[in-house]
């Protein structure tokens, strides 16, 4: 046995129309030393009266951790407290428009097509100077996440860069690359990270 699970679909007997509100499970990685090896462990899942997760619970070697979300009366998370740390989000219709979290904000720009374009650091950030460098020019010490597209709008490439400050002075180094190929069939066929 690899891995096993239990799933529940019941809280206090009733059925909560095939949402899963308990997964127990073992699994046999290469770690030994995991703590879903040798003993079950246990996410349990809530909803509110609308069927919108509210929160999780994971129990790992008897110390249970809890995520919970407040929402919007759209779906939208509006804030997330995951073991104690508050995320905040903001929102510009569907979209997200800030990300706070631990005293920094993020914010995310959008292309024509409602695509995401960048994620850049908050404030004093602006699309048009901070997003998509072109190429062989000094990426802004803004910009967090930068995401292109293909000419059928599919997500081509997404960078991800980690802010340095030292000495007052801050820089932007390239932390992770991945690229996507698609099939005839706009199936994502290929992803190449770096």
């Amino acid at each position: 046995m690899l891995e096993k699970h239990t799933i529940g679909y019941e809280r206090a007997g009733i059925y909560l129309n095939g949402h899963r509100t308990e997964d127990v499970f073992r699994l046999q990685g290469p770690n030994t030393s995991a703590p879903c090896r040798t003993a079950d462990c246990t996410t349990e899942f809530f909803y509110d009266g609308r069927e919108r997760l509210i929160e999780e619970k994971r129990t790992r070697a008897g110390t249970t951790t809890s995520t919970t979300f407040t929402l919007l009366p759209s779906g939208s998370i509006e804030k997330e407290i995951r073991n104690g740390a508050v995320t905040d989000f903001t929102y510009v219709g569907d979209q997200i428009h800030t990300l706070t979290r631990g005293g920094s904000t993020q914010r995310y720009w959008y292309d024509d097509e409602g695509n995401l374009d960048c994620v850049t650091v908050h404030p004093g950030a602006d699309k048009n100077l901070d997003c998509n460098a072109p190429t062989g020019e000094a990426v802004s010490t803004k910009l967090l996440a930068d995401y292109s597209y293909d000419g059928l709008n599919r997500l081509a490439a997404v960078k991800t860069f980690k802010l340095t400050t030292s000495g007052g002075t801050t820089t932007s180094t390239q932390e992770k690359s991945s690229s996507y190929g698609y099939d005839a069939l706009s199936r994502t066929a290929k992803q190449v990270e770096q």
